[in-house]
């Protein structure tokens, strides 16, 4: 989008920039949710910043704001994983204290789109992931039939594996037998 709209949308209050949010993210086309995406990238830190609750309390109002659009029917893995490090990653590295304990409860979600979330919103740490909790999470869903809870552990393994081929190869080869053949795949996509 031009930068015109969005030197707009910089003069938008944080409840304008809510209400935006939703409207564009409930449209019928779902072309309005990659401008939500978007917009939750650039503004998120701004969503509540006309509320004076406490930094716990405005950390989780944040999380669940976005948490909606994540759970929604209408979600994609397209816009669940760029919300998922570009956003929630972003809101959990800030405040992990906050959100670390929901992160967790994502993880065993029945909604299996917050539980791909608590796996990939690590994706760009690098060096900060916490390596024991992405394992951890892996675990907990490896007996997931679904695909795209598969495809996400060896998508979060495979990133981290860039960072720390030993610990996930060692990770894998531990768990192989719980893991499904396409995690472990995805998982030792680049090991030689």
């Amino acid at each position: 989008l031009n930068a015109d709209l969005w030197d707009d949308v910089r003069k938008l209050s944080s409840c304008d920039l809510r209400t935006l949010a939703h409207q564009t993210w409930f449209s019928p086309e779902r072309e309005f949710q990659y401008f939500t995406v978007g917009l939750l990238e650039r503004e998120i830190f701004r969503m509540y910043e006309d509320d004076s609750s406490s930094t716990a309390d405005l950390a989780l109002k944040t999380l669940n704001f976005v948490k909606v659009f994540i759970e929604h029917p209408s979600s994609w893995w397209d816009t669940v994983d760029a919300l998922s490090p570009n956003v929630v990653g972003v809101l959990v590295q800030k405040y992990p204290d906050e959100l670390l304990p929901e992160m967790d409860k994502w993880n065993v979600s029945s909604c299996f789109w917050l539980s791909r979330t608590s796996i990939i919103y690590q994706l760009s740490y690098k060096k900060d992931t916490d390596a024991d909790r992405l394992f951890r999470y892996c675990l907990k869903v490896a007996d997931e039939q679904e695909f795209f809870i598969r495809k996400a552990i060896g998508w979060a393994l495979r990133q981290y594996y860039r960072t720390d081929p030993k610990a996930v190869r060692s990770f894998v080869l531990k768990h192989k037998n719980k893991l499904s053949s396409l995690s472990v795949k995805e998982a030792l996509k680049h090991d030689k």
